[in-house]
């Protein structure tokens, strides 16, 4: 599981499950419009399942999918805390130009998370304006 928190809000009904697993018991439904505040987040059965608390103080999950024809992007904002050095790219690519570096400990505010080039890539708009990407 990663350590990342954020708001997501739905452009589809979702299903809300016991566990990242798309075999887990369904217990509810988020519809377009709605949103969660998550506090982790799970990769499983190729999706990035979003965790949180429900109301009742049960742990929740629902799956995230990716609607970008370029890369699997999702509409997940939050802000995450790196662990090891990072470098800061121009694109979601491995081969992008590097323009700076995280070091462990500093954070980022993404908009988005998108996949591409085999990682998990947070993008975020950058102090001047630019949209700039940085490995999860």
């Amino acid at each position: 599981m990663r350590n990342v928190s954020g708001t997501y809000t739905f452009t589809e009904n979702t299903n809300i499950r016991t566990a990242p697993s798309l075999s887990a018991p369904v217990v509810g439904t988020y519809y377009p419009g709605a949103s969660v505040t998550y506090t982790g987040q799970v990769n499983a059965e190729g999706y990035i399942w979003l965790q949180y608390l429900s109301g009742s103080g049960n742990t929740r999950y629902v799956a995230m999918s990716g609607t970008s024809a370029q890369y699997n992007t999702n509409n997940i904002s939050g802000t995450f805390t790196f662990t090891q050095q990072t470098n800061i790219r121009t694109a979601p690519s491995t081969s992008a130009s590097i323009v700076g570096v995280y070091y462990p400990g500093d954070s980022v505010i993404y908009n988005a998370q998108i996949t591409a080039d085999g990682y998990t890539w947070l993008q975020y708009i950058s102090g001047s304006g630019t949209l700039r990407y940085a490995v999860m």
